[in-house]
Protein backbone atom coordinates (compact mmCIF):
# COMPACT_ATOMS: atom_id res chain seq x y z
CA UNK A 1 0.00 0.00 0.00
CA UNK A 2 1.69 3.49 -1.11
CA UNK A 3 0.47 5.39 1.74
CA UNK A 4 1.58 9.50 1.04
CA UNK A 5 1.60 13.17 2.61
CA UNK A 6 2.64 16.99 2.25
CA UNK A 7 3.89 19.24 3.96
CA UNK A 8 2.29 22.29 2.90
CA UNK A 9 1.43 25.88 4.16
CA UNK A 10 -1.51 26.14 6.34
CA UNK A 11 -3.01 30.22 5.54
CA UNK A 12 -5.98 31.79 6.76
CA UNK A 13 -7.62 32.00 3.22
CA UNK A 14 -9.44 28.98 2.23
CA UNK A 15 -9.07 29.22 -1.55
CA UNK A 16 -5.35 29.52 -1.06
CA UNK A 17 -5.30 26.49 1.00
CA UNK A 18 -6.95 24.43 -1.52
CA UNK A 19 -4.66 25.56 -4.17
CA UNK A 20 -1.78 24.20 -2.23
CA UNK A 21 -4.17 20.73 -1.55
CA UNK A 22 -5.10 19.93 -5.01
CA UNK A 23 -1.07 20.50 -6.07
CA UNK A 24 -0.22 17.51 -3.45
CA UNK A 25 -3.39 15.46 -5.09
CA UNK A 26 -1.67 16.30 -8.36
CA UNK A 27 2.05 14.79 -7.22
CA UNK A 28 0.01 12.09 -5.19
CA UNK A 29 -1.75 10.61 -8.70
CA UNK A 30 1.50 11.47 -10.39
CA UNK A 31 3.17 9.36 -7.85
CA UNK A 32 0.59 6.73 -7.61
CA UNK A 33 0.19 7.43 -3.74
CA UNK A 34 -3.51 5.45 -2.57
CA UNK A 35 -4.21 7.58 0.53
CA UNK A 36 -2.54 11.04 1.28
CA UNK A 37 -2.37 13.01 4.68
CA UNK A 38 -2.57 16.97 5.07
CA UNK A 39 -1.63 18.59 7.65
CA UNK A 40 -4.18 19.85 10.77
CA UNK A 41 -6.42 22.39 9.65
CA UNK A 42 -5.41 22.30 6.09
CA UNK A 43 -8.43 23.53 4.07
CA UNK A 44 -10.05 25.52 6.64
CA UNK A 45 -6.78 27.05 8.32
CA UNK A 46 -5.77 27.03 11.74
CA UNK A 47 -7.91 28.56 14.82
CA UNK A 48 -10.09 30.19 12.91
CA UNK A 49 -13.77 30.63 14.76
CA UNK A 50 -16.51 31.32 12.43
CA UNK A 51 -18.81 34.32 14.05
CA UNK A 52 -21.91 31.74 13.60
CA UNK A 53 -23.79 29.33 10.92
CA UNK A 54 -24.29 32.51 8.52
CA UNK A 55 -20.50 33.14 8.25
CA UNK A 56 -19.52 33.44 4.96
CA UNK A 57 -16.13 31.38 5.36
CA UNK A 58 -18.65 28.55 5.76
CA UNK A 59 -19.77 29.05 2.47
CA UNK A 60 -16.50 29.02 0.93
CA UNK A 61 -14.61 25.86 3.33
CA UNK A 62 -18.09 24.32 2.00
CA UNK A 63 -17.81 24.55 -1.48
CA UNK A 64 -13.61 24.36 -1.83
CA UNK A 65 -13.99 20.79 0.79
CA UNK A 66 -16.67 19.44 -2.31
CA UNK A 67 -14.15 21.36 -4.95
CA UNK A 68 -11.44 19.31 -2.93
CA UNK A 69 -12.83 15.92 -2.69
CA UNK A 70 -14.37 15.76 -6.09
CA UNK A 71 -10.82 16.76 -7.22
CA UNK A 72 -8.99 13.74 -5.46
CA UNK A 73 -11.55 10.98 -7.11
CA UNK A 74 -10.85 12.90 -10.29
CA UNK A 75 -7.36 12.06 -9.85
CA UNK A 76 -7.73 8.68 -8.34
CA UNK A 77 -6.55 9.54 -4.63
CA UNK A 78 -7.91 8.75 -1.45
CA UNK A 79 -7.42 11.56 1.26
CA UNK A 80 -6.87 12.07 4.90
CA UNK A 81 -7.96 15.51 5.00
CA UNK A 82 -7.72 17.99 8.39
CA UNK A 83 -9.79 21.07 8.48
CA UNK A 84 -12.35 22.64 10.84
CA UNK A 85 -16.16 21.89 10.29
CA UNK A 86 -19.40 23.04 11.56
CA UNK A 87 -21.13 20.06 12.03
CA UNK A 88 -23.78 18.85 14.58
CA UNK A 89 -22.03 17.47 18.03
CA UNK A 90 -23.76 13.94 18.93
CA UNK A 91 -24.30 14.69 22.47
CA UNK A 92 -25.65 18.30 22.15
CA UNK A 93 -27.54 18.12 18.87
CA UNK A 94 -25.78 21.80 18.13
CA UNK A 95 -24.28 22.99 15.19
CA UNK A 96 -20.93 22.75 16.57
CA UNK A 97 -16.94 23.72 15.01
CA UNK A 98 -14.43 20.87 15.32
CA UNK A 99 -11.09 20.08 14.59
CA UNK A 100 -11.60 16.89 12.15
CA UNK A 101 -9.09 14.49 10.37
CA UNK A 102 -11.96 13.55 7.28
CA UNK A 103 -11.04 10.28 5.22
CA UNK A 104 -11.97 10.37 1.71
CA UNK A 105 -12.56 7.26 -0.45
CA UNK A 106 -13.42 7.87 -4.49
CA UNK A 107 -14.52 11.26 -2.86
CA UNK A 108 -16.55 9.95 -0.14
CA UNK A 109 -16.04 10.55 3.66
CA UNK A 110 -15.80 6.98 5.14
CA UNK A 111 -14.47 8.08 8.63
CA UNK A 112 -14.65 11.14 10.54
CA UNK A 113 -12.13 12.13 13.81
CA UNK A 114 -12.79 15.08 15.80
CA UNK A 115 -9.51 16.27 17.86
CA UNK A 116 -10.32 15.74 21.80
CA UNK A 117 -7.61 17.21 23.32
CA UNK A 118 -7.68 21.02 22.40
CA UNK A 119 -5.99 23.35 23.93
CA UNK A 120 -6.57 26.25 25.84
CA UNK A 121 -6.32 28.62 23.10
CA UNK A 122 -8.25 26.38 20.79
CA UNK A 123 -11.31 27.57 19.82
CA UNK A 124 -12.92 23.77 18.62
CA UNK A 125 -15.33 21.46 20.23
CA UNK A 126 -13.67 18.50 21.69
CA UNK A 127 -14.04 15.05 20.22
CA UNK A 128 -15.76 12.41 22.11
CA UNK A 129 -14.81 9.31 21.15
CA UNK A 130 -11.99 7.31 19.26
CA UNK A 131 -12.92 4.74 16.29
CA UNK A 132 -11.29 2.64 14.08
CA UNK A 133 -11.47 1.85 10.45
CA UNK A 134 -10.71 -0.40 7.70
CA UNK A 135 -8.96 0.80 4.64
CA UNK A 136 -7.93 -1.77 1.98
CA UNK A 137 -7.94 -4.55 4.58
CA UNK A 138 -5.57 -2.67 7.35
CA UNK A 139 -7.21 -1.41 10.44
CA UNK A 140 -6.62 2.62 10.51
CA UNK A 141 -7.29 5.49 12.83
CA UNK A 142 -6.65 9.01 12.75
CA UNK A 143 -5.49 11.18 15.34
CA UNK A 144 -4.79 15.56 14.70
CA UNK A 145 -1.81 16.68 16.55
CA UNK A 146 -2.21 17.29 20.39
CA UNK A 147 -4.03 13.71 20.36
CA UNK A 148 -0.68 11.78 20.18
CA UNK A 149 1.66 13.90 22.20
CA UNK A 150 -0.27 16.04 24.78
CA UNK A 151 1.45 17.71 27.13
CA UNK A 152 0.78 16.74 30.73
CA UNK A 153 1.03 20.35 31.75
CA UNK A 154 -1.81 21.30 29.69
CA UNK A 155 -3.70 17.74 30.13
CA UNK A 156 -2.50 15.96 33.23
CA UNK A 157 -2.70 11.99 33.13
CA UNK A 158 -4.24 12.32 29.75
CA UNK A 159 -0.59 11.57 27.78
CA UNK A 160 -0.71 8.18 26.45
CA UNK A 161 -4.32 7.05 26.53
CA UNK A 162 -5.24 7.36 23.24
CA UNK A 163 -2.16 5.60 21.95
CA UNK A 164 -2.60 2.70 24.35
CA UNK A 165 -6.49 2.45 23.21
CA UNK A 166 -5.39 2.31 19.52
CA UNK A 167 -2.56 -0.09 20.11
CA UNK A 168 -4.89 -2.57 22.55
CA UNK A 169 -7.17 -2.28 19.89
CA UNK A 170 -4.44 -3.21 17.44
CA UNK A 171 -4.21 -0.80 14.95
CA UNK A 172 -2.04 -1.08 12.30
CA UNK A 173 -2.10 2.21 10.68
CA UNK A 174 -2.52 5.71 12.25
CA UNK A 175 -2.82 9.13 10.24
CA UNK A 176 -1.57 12.04 12.44
CA UNK A 177 -2.74 15.37 10.87
CA UNK A 178 -0.86 18.41 12.39
CA UNK A 179 -0.38 22.33 13.32
CA UNK A 180 2.71 21.60 15.59
CA UNK A 181 3.89 25.14 17.58
CA UNK A 182 7.25 26.20 17.38
CA UNK A 183 9.47 28.51 19.27
CA UNK A 184 11.68 31.06 17.58
CA UNK A 185 14.68 31.25 19.59
CA UNK A 186 14.62 27.28 20.48
CA UNK A 187 13.26 25.51 17.19
CA UNK A 188 14.06 21.85 18.53
CA UNK A 189 12.02 22.08 21.43
CA UNK A 190 8.57 21.16 20.27
CA UNK A 191 10.04 19.13 17.33
CA UNK A 192 12.14 16.85 19.63
CA UNK A 193 9.29 16.65 22.18
CA UNK A 194 6.53 15.41 19.67
CA UNK A 195 9.27 13.47 17.36
CA UNK A 196 9.74 11.34 20.78
CA UNK A 197 6.40 10.69 21.11
CA UNK A 198 5.59 9.09 17.46
CA UNK A 199 8.62 7.02 18.01
CA UNK A 200 8.13 5.92 21.37
CA UNK A 201 4.16 5.01 21.17
CA UNK A 202 4.90 3.48 17.17
CA UNK A 203 7.42 1.44 19.08
CA UNK A 204 5.55 0.27 21.81
CA UNK A 205 2.41 0.56 19.97
CA UNK A 206 2.95 -2.04 17.68
CA UNK A 207 1.65 0.24 14.47
CA UNK A 208 3.44 2.45 11.69
CA UNK A 209 2.68 6.33 12.46
CA UNK A 210 1.84 8.78 9.51
CA UNK A 211 2.12 12.54 10.30
CA UNK A 212 1.87 15.18 8.46
CA UNK A 213 2.74 19.46 9.99
CA UNK A 214 1.82 22.82 8.39
CA UNK A 215 5.02 24.43 7.06
CA UNK A 216 3.60 28.09 7.72
CA UNK A 217 3.32 29.30 11.26
CA UNK A 218 0.23 28.38 13.11
CA UNK A 219 -1.25 32.11 12.45
CA UNK A 220 -0.85 31.26 8.51
CA UNK A 221 1.54 33.32 8.32
CA UNK A 222 4.87 32.74 5.92
CA UNK A 223 7.28 30.75 7.64
CA UNK A 224 10.92 29.59 6.91
CA UNK A 225 12.07 27.76 9.76
CA UNK A 226 11.92 24.43 11.34
CA UNK A 227 8.75 22.52 11.49
CA UNK A 228 6.53 22.09 15.37
CA UNK A 229 7.40 18.02 14.21
CA UNK A 230 8.42 15.61 11.68
CA UNK A 231 6.52 14.97 8.64
CA UNK A 232 6.80 11.17 6.88
CA UNK A 233 6.41 7.77 8.43
CA UNK A 234 7.73 5.58 11.11
CA UNK A 235 7.80 2.14 10.93
CA UNK A 236 6.81 1.08 14.65
CA UNK A 237 6.36 -2.18 16.89
CA UNK A 238 9.96 -3.79 18.78
CA UNK A 239 12.11 -4.59 15.33
CA UNK A 240 10.15 -1.74 12.99
CA UNK A 241 12.16 -0.02 10.52
CA UNK A 242 12.35 3.72 12.11
CA UNK A 243 11.69 6.41 10.11
CA UNK A 244 11.49 4.85 6.66
CA UNK A 245 10.82 7.92 5.22
CA UNK A 246 11.58 11.89 6.77
CA UNK A 247 11.01 15.09 5.35
CA UNK A 248 13.34 18.19 5.46
CA UNK A 249 12.39 20.02 8.54
CA UNK A 250 11.00 23.17 6.56
CA UNK A 251 9.06 24.31 3.51
CA UNK A 252 6.72 22.10 1.36
CA UNK A 253 7.31 18.73 0.89
CA UNK A 254 6.22 15.80 -0.34
CA UNK A 255 6.41 12.35 0.71
CA UNK A 256 5.59 9.02 0.56
CA UNK A 257 6.41 4.80 1.53
CA UNK A 258 5.09 1.40 0.02
CA UNK A 259 4.20 -0.42 3.20
CA UNK A 260 3.42 -4.00 2.95
CA UNK A 261 1.48 -4.71 6.20
CA UNK A 262 2.42 -8.10 6.05
CA UNK A 263 6.16 -7.39 7.12
CA UNK A 264 4.43 -4.28 9.09
CA UNK A 265 3.64 -4.95 13.25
Amino acid sequence: MRIGGCQIPVTRDIKKNTEEIKKAIDWAAENKVEMLLTPEGSVSGYLWLPTGPMDTGLVVLAKELKSISSYAKEKNVDLALGTGISERDIETKQLEWFNQLRFYVQGEVIHKHNKMYITQDEPYRPGKELKTFMYKGVKCAGLVCNDLWVCGFQRPGDAGILAKQLADEKVQLIFVAANAPRIDHDQDYYYRWNEIHIESYARQGNYTIVCADNCYAQNGEEYRNKTGVPSGIFHGGPEGKGWVVKTLDRDTQYFYYDLNFEETP
